[in-house]
């Protein structure tokens, strides 16, 4: 039994071996499949790219292909004008023999253009060729520069305009400037209003009706110096339409600048500030009106027009950029580099004499504005007294029907406080608004006579600087004649200090001669500024006065109709 037991086992154990290894032999199987299938997804997935790519490359070619064969029909049909020894007959033939013949014919083709523009190449001393260069260097400079250097660019653009418009004899720089489009921006202290600023440069000649390169009656072209000109007429955008926003701030900061570069020049006012009700509609429009015709009032000054400060606050939108810029240098021309535009313009004695009487007038008008100031405050302070005693009058009416013998009168009373009400809350509106704006513009006269008095004074301290350089050559010509009789060793010093008492002299009297020449225009100007606005703010006055009154007629009659 024991024996039998043996053999049994040892068969067992050798199936259970030969399960096992079966089992290893599937499992490995199983492997090695699997192995399988994962290099067979790679080369599945490469092939795909591969195709993808090859796909992308066939696309590439024949799109090449359209386009040189497009260009060699466009380089065909110009060449066949040029050359008679080129044809079309490339077209039928192969890919391969129309790409050679393509690149023939673009080569031919460019020679050809080569030569036509070396014929219509324009002389080397004409403008337009010195132009061409100068706008080439910088576009290419431009992708280089700093904002710094942009800016300083900008300035040296505007430099040019300004020297163009001054060696200009006949023709004038005239000026398009609206402002509009007012909007509110920002909330509480924070808030502002930004006005759109339109400005277009056109230029004018004296002689009406001619155009810059004019010709005679013979048929030839004009002077060689009007032909200047005309030439130096491009350096002007007088195409272009500049729209940039402004703040009130940026207005006063231009006024300003102005005030110090051109000392003894009467600078339009700006319209004062208003701390109540400041962003309503109609204070708003009031004030872009203003706005408008103080940009209008410089670009048509003969000197104002000419500031750098004005080109750039007209054309740049980021001015903040060029405010640093400005204080750190002075960048208007002042009255000191205005190449003696005024020195032609002959002073008259009679109107010299007159100056000092003139300047009385606008003290005494002055004066006059500010009772009128005066008093036309206490109207306004009256008036909101009477709306109040009004509104008071409707809150008590009501009261007399509390009785019952006088119930009958509660009808009549709710009514007529009701009317009283509507008269308080429209009128206070209307006439405080209107009482304000009219105490502003009143204002705005005493500050354009006040600016008369202060140019007078500018002027009448050169005119004393002047006197003061007068004495001082007199003193250094003493000194040098002493020397000389004397025979002393510091003639060369004495003589290049009375040379420069000389200069100073000269330079003196020619900034008081453009003084007083501008000072006479401008005092003839604002005389006509003067009335014009007068009949202005009288006329804007009166008829809000009269709507004021004719609402509040209508109410106390429909009031009388009601108690009849």
């Amino acid at each position: 039994m024991s024996i039998l037991s043996d053999q049994e086992e040892k068969s067992k154990t050798k199936i259970e071996s030969q399960d096992d290894d079966q089992i290893e032999k599937k499992e490995e199987k199983f492997e090695s499949i699997n192995l399988l299938d994962d290099s067979t997804l790679e080369k599945e997935k490469e092939k795909e790219k591969n195709q993808e790519k090859n796909e992308k490359k066939e696309k590439k070619k024949k799109k090449k292909k359209q386009e040189k064969k497009e260009k060699f029909k466009t380089l065909s049909e110009s060449t066949n004008k040029s050359d008679s020894n080129l044809s079309l007959s490339s077209t039928s033939s192969s890919d391969s023999t129309s790409e050679e013949s393509y690149e023939n014919i673009e080569s031919s083709n460019e020679e050809i253009q080569k030569k036509q523009t070396t014929n219509q190449r324009k002389p080397k001393g004409s403008q337009s060729h010195k132009k061409e260069k100068e706008e080439k260097k910088l576009k290419n400079d431009q992708t280089d520069l700093t904002e710094e250097q942009k800016q300083e660019m900008d300035l040296e653009r505007v430099n040019k305009e300004v020297e163009t418009i001054l060696t200009r004899k006949k023709n004038e720089l005239r000026w398009e400037i609206t402002v509009s489009s007012s909007k509110n921006f920002g909330s509480g202290m924070n808030k502002f209003t930004l006005y759109q600023v339109s400005t277009k440069k056109t230029v004018k000649n004296e002689n009406k009706g001619q155009e810059k390169t004019s010709k005679n009656e013979n048929g030839n072209e004009n002077d060689k110096e009007e032909n200047q000109i005309s030439n130096q007429s491009t350096n002007i955008d007088t195409d272009k339409n500049y729209i940039v926003k402004r703040r009130y701030s940026d207005f006063n900061w231009l006024r300003k600048n102005l005030v110090q570069d051109f000392p003894g020049v009467v600078v339009p006012n700006l319209p004062g500030k208003k701390f109540i009700a400041k962003f309503e509609k109609q204070f708003v429009e009031i004030r872009r009106k203003k706005l408008e015709i103080f940009l209008q009032r410089i670009s048509q000054h003969p000197l104002l027009n000419l500031s750098r400060v004005f080109f750039l606050f007209t054309e740049k939108d980021v001015l903040n950029l060029y405010k640093t810029k400005l204080n750190r240098k002075q960048l208007s021309y002042g009255i000191k580099r205005l190449h003696n535009q005024y020195l032609e313009y002959n002073l008259d004695e009679e109107k010299m004499k007159k100056i000092p009487q003139q300047v009385k007038i606008w003290k005494n008008l002055g004066i006059i504005f500010k009772d009128i100031y005066n008093e036309t405050q206490n109207v306004r302070k009256e008036k909101e007294q009477y709306v109040i005693n009004l509104a008071k009058i409707s809150y008590i009416l009501p009261r007399l029907g509390e009785n019952e013998e006088s119930q009958k009168m509660i009808r009549y009373c709710n009514f007529v406080s009701k009317k009283l009400k509507q008269i308080s809350r429209k009128k206070i509106k209307e006439v405080v608004s209107s009482q304000l704006n009219f105490e502003q513009s009143i204002d705005d006269q005493i500050k354009s006579c006040t600016e008369v008095e202060n140019a007078f004074i500018t002027r009448n301290k050169m005119y004393d600087s002047y006197q003061t350089s007068i004495k001082s050559e007199n003193k250094a010509n003493t000194k040098l004649v002493k020397a000389k009789e004397k025979g002393s060793s510091n003639l060369s010093q004495l003589k290049k200090e009375y040379i420069q008492t000389m200069k100073i002299k000269e330079q003196l009297k020619l900034q008081n001669k453009k003084v007083t020449a501008v000072y006479i225009n401008d005092l003839e100007r604002m005389e006509k500024e003067r009335i014009k606005d007068t009949k202005e703010f009288l006329l804007n006055y009166s008829n809000s006065q009269f709507k004021v009154s004719k609402y509040s007629v209508n109410i106390w009659e429909k009031i009388i109709k009601s108690l009849k």
